[in-house]
């Protein structure tokens, strides 16, 4: 809201607002308007004029915009990621970062939340020996409750994991099996939760909840079963979380595939994707976990060889 309007647009008075001074009936709400001033939430331009109203004073105040990524700007030594209106100044001069808060505040509207302790729900701990630890309980504690493993209401402590999937359970469409209930807890909802999760901040969550997202079109009881043991694995896990201790290493990949490791013969008329196989990825930078991921393989592999081929190029292509 602190962008200018992109040009006229009028709006209905809302409900409780009346004009000063005037006792108004409805119908004399009617013949009035308000003309808006300022970008406004609902706009479907409202992001697009917000965004080229902060890279224009971004770019006054000496900013650097990125060639790769739009979010992203550069001041000297001070890197600025910008999600909607939530930033984050990073850089080893902290003298240059203050000067540019102070600089900020004279353009825009911003409130200085000091060091950098929680992000887009990301729970940022820092440790004197340089190690930090993101975690996302709020996150965790939301899902548990969806699956009905926390909160009030519960006769029993339910039973936790050790790991988030069971290594002798093939998911596959299930298709003569019985749908999941909806009751229960609402499956596209938990998925959603769980893959943000494991974006985020579990990457050991990745094979497990990939498995289940690939059937939200029409989840079955096994499914069912499958997303419930990701949450009581959760239940063991909730102050677990990536942690990060720079180093002196460049970039590295680590790759690998198993090699039409679903395949059920007796589905495989149905479901051909069991011939597919599963391929796991993670990218690092400074010994740090960057960008990981567990899915299936988009060519159906017809050796060990040619699964690790492909995993590596599908690898290569995101580094």
């Amino acid at each position: 809201t602190q962008a200018d309007i992109e040009r006229d647009l009028y709006m209905k008075l809302p409900p409780g607002f009346n004009i000063p001074g005037k006792a108004m009936s409805e119908q004399d709400r009617k013949e009035y308007v308000l003309k808006l001033e300022k970008n406004l939430y609902g706009q479907k331009q409202a992001g697009r004029v917000w965004y080229l109203h902060l890279k224009k004073n971004l770019l006054k105040l000496g900013f650097t915009p990125s060639k790769h990524d739009e979010c992203v700007f550069y001041y000297g030594t001070t890197i600025f990621i910008v999600y909607t209106d939530d930033t984050i100044l990073l850089g080893p001069d902290k003298k240059e970062i203050d000067n540019l808060v102070k600089q900020l505040a004279e353009k825009f509207n911003i409130e200085d939340q000091g060091e950098l302790s929680d992000y887009l729900g990301i729970k940022i701990e820092r440790k004197e020996d340089g190690t930090m630890m993101w975690t996302q309980p709020n996150l965790i504690h939301s899902v548990l409750r969806d699956l009905k493993l926390e909160g009030e209401g519960l006769k029993n402590q339910p039973k936790e994991r050790t790991i988030p999937a069971s290594s002798t359970v093939v998911l596959t469409d299930h298709r003569d099996s019985e749908d999941h209930n909806p009751k229960d807890f609402d499956y596209r909802q938990v998925i959603g939760k769980l893959l943000y999760l494991e974006k985020s901040t579990r990457p050991d969550l990745s094979c497990a909840v990939h498995q289940c997202a690939r059937h939200c079109a029409n989840p079955k009881v096994q499914h069912t079963i499958a997303v419930k043991r990701i949450g009581r694995y959760l239940l063991a896990t909730k102050d677990k979380g990536l942690i990060m201790k720079p180093n002196e290493e460049g970039m590295e990949c680590w790759v690998d595939a198993a090699y039409a490791n679903e395949w059920n013969n007796k589905t495989a008329s149905d479901d051909p994707n069991t011939a597919r196989s599963r391929m796991g990825y993670v990218i690092t930078y400074a010994g740090c976990p960057m960008h990981w991921a567990s899915k299936m393989q988009t060519e159906i592999a017809l050796s060990t060889t040619e699964a690790e081929y492909i995993a590596l190029s599908q690898a290569m292509r995101e580094v």
